[in-house]
């Protein structure tokens, strides 16, 4: 959102965000086409975009939709790699992968997920795995190195009692209380996913805080 920072201008960022909602459906349904034929990659552009959540994130500043594009275009260049190996695809794959952990820190878990994809059955695992692997964390450095100058850890909030008290001191406080919240994110038995289609519509507000 650097533009949009130095333009000072919010519609800039919601203008990337639309045009990255857009590119995400384009994806979709190139990937559908080549795999799957071209009525599926249609059908799942269509359901993609009929979908309340991503309605709603397409139409802001936020990071979700970045986050998906980033993740599919890099499982798309590791799938390509199983049938046309070859390191500009490697390349491209880590690229991508990088740019989905510095949109948002859960986009390692896909990092590692296609690091494996691309590396089982690989004639060149160990050529592969150190393009892979050094592409997505040059890519991703930047803002690992953001993260150490100003607080003292590379992954923060992540770990955050390392995180260095004397230059943002308020800030291990915060991410405790953040990470305190998501404690409504935890395993349900059958009975109370069954529930959930009564409470749903009686007790909205005890699901995620409201809209969620």
């Amino acid at each position: 959102w650097t533009l949009g920072l130095l333009v000072g201008n919010e519609t800039v960022a919601n203008l990337i965000g639309w045009s990255l909602a857009l590119l995400l459906l384009l994806l979709v349904m190139s990937c559908g086409k080549r795999f799957f034929g071209a009525s599926v990659g249609v059908w799942a552009a269509a359901l993609l975009a009929a979908m309340p959540t991503f309605l709603l994130l397409s139409t802001g500043g936020y990071v979700d939709i970045g986050l998906t594009l980033f993740v599919l275009a890099a499982l798309y260049a590791g799938l390509l790699t199983r049938t046309h190996p070859n390191r500009g695809l490697v390349l491209l794959s880590g690229i991508f992968s990088g740019w989905a952990v510095g949109t948002k820190y859960t986009g390692v878990i896909p990092l590692a997920l296609i690091g494996v994809l691309i590396l089982w059955k690989s004639k060149h695992p160990v050529r592969d795995g150190v393009l892979y692997s050094g592409s997505s964390l040059a890519v991703v450095s930047p803002w690992l190195l953001k993260n150490w100058m100003f607080v003292g850890n590379p992954v923060f909030p992540f770990f955050y009692s390392w995180s260095s008290g004397s230059q943002n001191p308020w800030l291990p406080q915060a991410a405790a209380g953040y990470f305190r919240g998501l404690t409504e994110y935890q395993s349900r038995s059958l009975v109370q996913f069954l529930r959930v289609f009564v409470e749903i519509p009686l007790k909205p507000l005890g699901f995620g805080g409201g809209a969620d």
